[in-house]
């Protein structure tokens, strides 16, 4: 019998086989520590949530509006916020921050806000929401559009921003700088509200609500009367 008719796994067929095993096992350690992180953070809640909404509250304020459109390649940013279920808000904002090196990319970015129905989850009640932030690196005529939109919230039950007007201070559910009220005119502060559904520890046990609120001053906004604003920030 010729040696080339003997069937068998050689030694390069049995490590490439080890190989895919190490790169499978890899994978698989890896996912499921991404799920125990994943699930541990949403259990804590303010962990979760902590690094997209201190993001949010730097993108606000930082919010601004062109005060010339003269130069080239410019365009009047909006600040505009809807009263809508859930509510949605979009701006031109000053904290982009470059992730690759030598972009040809500045401080200036588009925002836009907003939320959108989940698939239903077992155990809950209602549908959650999914709270997306886009950002757009150039500010354009089209400010809901292009740019690299990032899911930052999830399980969402309710969502409501509010804007206070430094000039009466007064809260308002909805700003428009286009609008004659609020004509080129950025609100003093933001006030963000949110619930979320933290899923439960174990099984059969039920979801709980963790409120979120925070309000946030813009810094390029004009100043409201300073006994006003210290009576609705509790100082």
């Amino acid at each position: 019998m010729s040696r080339r008719t003997r069937t068998g796994l050689s030694l390069v067929d049995t490590l490439i086989a080890v190989a895919i095993l190490m790169i499978i096992s890899v994978f698989t350690v890896t996912s499921m520590q991404n799920s125990v992180t994943l699930n541990a953070a949403m259990k804590r809640g303010d962990g979760f949530l902590r690094a997209p909404m201190l993001k949010l509250r730097r993108d606000m304020q930082l919010a601004y509006l062109t005060e010339t459109i003269t130069a080239a390649e410019t365009y009047r940013t909006v600040f505009v916020g809807e009263d809508t279920d859930p509510d949605q808000l979009w701006f031109a904002t000053r904290a982009h921050q470059r992730r690759y090196r030598d972009a040809r990319e500045s401080d200036q970015a588009e925002i836009t806000l907003w939320a959108e129905r989940m698939p239903r989850v077992e155990g809950m009640e209602d549908e959650g929401l999914v709270l997306y932030l886009r950002e757009a690196p150039r500010v354009d005529e089209e400010p809901g559009e292009g740019g690299t939109v990032m899911p930052i919230a999830y399980n969402v039950k309710d969502f409501n921003l509010r804007y206070l007007d430094g000039r009466i201070n007064e809260w308002s559910d909805t700003w428009d700088t286009r609008s004659a009220d609020h004509a080129n005119r950025l609100p003093r502060a933001v006030e963000i509200s949110m619930i979320v559904m933290i899923p439960p520890a174990r099984v059969g046990d039920d979801w709980t609500e963790k409120p979120q609120k925070t309000t946030v001053l813009l810094q390029f906004a004009e100043p409201a009367v300073q006994q006003a604003v210290g009576q609705e920030f509790g100082r």
